[in-house]
C-alpha cells in the first residue's frame, strides 16, 4: 500500500513497507526504461500540435527521443 494511504489516515506504515515500496517502483521504471516507446500516428500528431514540426520530445524516465 502506498506511503500516501498512511499519511492521508495519520497512521505509521508497518515497518519495512517503505523499502518494498521503493523496490517495487525501481522495478516498475527498470522495465519501463528498457521497453522502448513506439507512438501510434494520433499521439505522434497530438505531440506535433502541442511542440510544433521538428521538435524532438524527450521521455523524462527513459531518455527516449522522439523527432515529430
Amino acid at each position: 500500500m502506498p506511503a500516501s494511504t498512511y499519511r492521508d489516515a495519520y497512521c505509521d506504515p508497518p515497518p519495512g513497507s517503505e523499502k518494498v515500496e521503493r523496490a517495487e517502483a525501481e522495478a516498475f521504471l527498470d522495465a519501463y526504461r528498457r521497453t522502448p516507446r513506439h507512438y501510434d500516428q494520433e499521439a505522434l500528431a497530438e505531440m506535433r500540435s502541442v511542440f510544433g514540426e521538428g521538435a524532438t520530445v524527450v521521455d523524462v524516465f527513459s531518455g527516449q527521443r522522439t523527432r515529430l
